[in-house]
């Protein structure tokens, strides 16, 4: 698996993992039809959960590679649409 795979994979793992956790205790969060997470959903950007998103994702990728380069990854976020490929999230 290459890095990049190996980010993108990390990610929609990640989140999958926390949208249910916030789901679960903290708020009820959009579903689709299926009855599981919008992950599109209104309610997931500019706020508290984009906070934890943000905050979750960087500790996974320092946990998994290092604090430099989720700083680096964290960074890129800021300037380009990082998630354009990955199956998950749009943000």
């Amino acid at each position: 698996m290459s890095s990049l795979t190996k980010i993108y994979t990390l990610k929609d793992e990640a989140l999958v993992q926390l949208y249910i956790w916030i789901d679960k205790e903290v708020r009820t969060l959009p579903k689709k039809p299926d009855g599981t997470i919008d992950q599109y959903g209104a309610g997931l950007i500019d706020n508290d959960i984009d906070a934890l998103r943000h905050s979750f994702l960087s500790g996974v990728y320092t946990i998994e590679f290092s604090s430099e380069t989720a700083e680096l990854l964290g960074r890129l976020n800021e300037f380009r649409d990082f998630d354009s490929s990955s199956s998950a999230v749009g943000g």
